[in-house]
């Protein structure tokens, strides 16, 4: 029989399973009945230890790199830490993880593994990318048929779940590692700075090293929103107005940038 209101059980339960505020054996005994079988403790380790277990599933569907570098023991400990601190908030367990990237800036093993926050940052955009809503992308061979100055004056944003993360780490390679036998990895992290897009094509998420002027040419497309404004914010000479187009046009052949007024339809599962 419980023995104090049920919205103060649930907020004091809570505390109890992640170790915020946790009870003593006899505490819990007093507030729970005792089940047919076994104790109340017994129970309680049991539905604990399950929680804990759940939770480092749904992160290690998310952050697999992140875990197969850590292995399942540290990842359970981890999990174990970030739970405490940033206890689910969502009826989804597939965002129970959104939090373990800032997590890890602060956490024991990102300041041992300084590249395992911007690891984590990457494998958390994948999460987001693969979920973005889908919208329909341009086609090179579409603007080819448009005069140049509507071309330049059309409004443009970068499809959605695309984003780009700036590391002092070769990201990619590190993230790509993680279906390697450690037989095969022979990786050298230091001062191996990258930009690493994440962008969905179709059903599939994909990573790619970009330059640090491509990356440039992302934050002014996302800032002004046309390819005009673009070139005048760069006060871009004639000279550089085509290597500038180059770069364009691989982002709208790579399927990266929307009309910013066509319509967004949910992702499908």
């Amino acid at each position: 029989m419980l023995r104090q209101p049920l919205v103060a059980l649930q907020a004091s339960f809570l505390a109890d399973l992640t170790g915020r505020a946790p009870r003593r054996p006899l505490e819990r005994a007093a507030l729970f009945r005792k089940p047919p079988r076994g104790s109340v403790e017994q129970r309680w380790e049991i539905y604990s230890s399950g929680y804990v277990t759940r939770i480092a599933e749904a992160l290690e569907n998310d952050y697999p790199a992140t875990a197969r570098i850590l292995g399942s023991g540290a990842f359970r400990s981890l999990t174990q830490r970030y739970v405490v601190t940033h206890p689910p908030r969502s009826f989804d367990l597939g965002r129970a993880g959104d939090r373990l990237p800032s997590f890890l800036q602060n956490d024991p093993l990102g300041r041992k593994l300084p590249f395992l926050p911007d690891l984590a940052l990457l494998e958390w955009a994948i999460a987001e990318a693969f979920i973005a809503r889908d919208a329909e992308p341009l086609r090179w061979a579409d603007l080819q048929a448009m005069e140049a100055a509507a071309i330049l004056d059309l409004p443009i944003e970068l499809t959605p779940g695309t984003t780009w993360i700036d590391s002092a780490w070769p990201l990619k390679e590190i993230w790509e590692c993680r279906n390697r036998p450690d037989s095969e990895i022979d990786l050298q992290v230091e001062g191996r700075s990258s930009t690493v897009l994440v962008f969905r094509h179709g059903f599939e998420v994909r990573c790619r090293t970009i330059t640090k002027l491509e990356a440039r040419l992302l934050v002014s497309l996302k800032r002004v929103g046309t390819m005009g404004g673009v070139i005048e914010l760069e006060d871009c000479s004639p000279r550089q107005v085509k290597p500038m187009t180059t770069r364009f046009r691989r982002f709208v052949e790579s399927g990266l940038l929307i009309h910013s007024g066509a319509p967004a339809q949910p992702a499908a599962p």
